[in-house]
């Protein structure tokens, strides 16, 4: 079950390049500006290789409060994989240390989206 599609689509011609983006607010629980996008692109052809001292390395430097995790899955399938729920859970653990808040994390398709969040997933 996904949401709403995303405003501009898969992107340049349709096409939906593999990859995962670390997007960083200050504010927490609020509209939450965004300071920071950070694009890791470490993937193979069916998995994004995400490590947690990667995401929070760039959460701290940014001074974060929170963090939005996304990325997309180029077969347009928004359903968040047992990989993403696993990895999910992982940052949310390795976020409690230096009190940086996984919001959510989103899985794009084409052309609708699905939040973890939403989904329940965050309790």
């Amino acid at each position: 079950m996904a949401d709403a599609p995303l405003p501009g689509g898969a992107g340049a011609g349709g096409r939906v390049s593999s990859g995962a983006a670390l997007l960083s607010g200050g504010v927490v629980k609020r509209a939450v500006p965004l300071l920071q996008n950070e694009t890791q692109n470490m993937n193979t052809t069916d998995t994004i290789l995400c490590h947690p001292r990667e995401v929070f390395r760039l959460a701290i430097m940014a001074s974060a409060a929170a963090i939005i995790i996304a990325h997309n899955h180029p077969s347009g399938e928004p359903t968040p994989s047992e990989a993403d729920l696993k990895i999910t859970r992982d940052l949310i653990r390795a976020g409690q240390l230096p009190k940086i808040e996984v919001l959510d994390h989103i899985v794009i398709g084409n052309p609708n989206h699905s939040s973890l969040r939403s989904l329940g997933y965050f309790l």
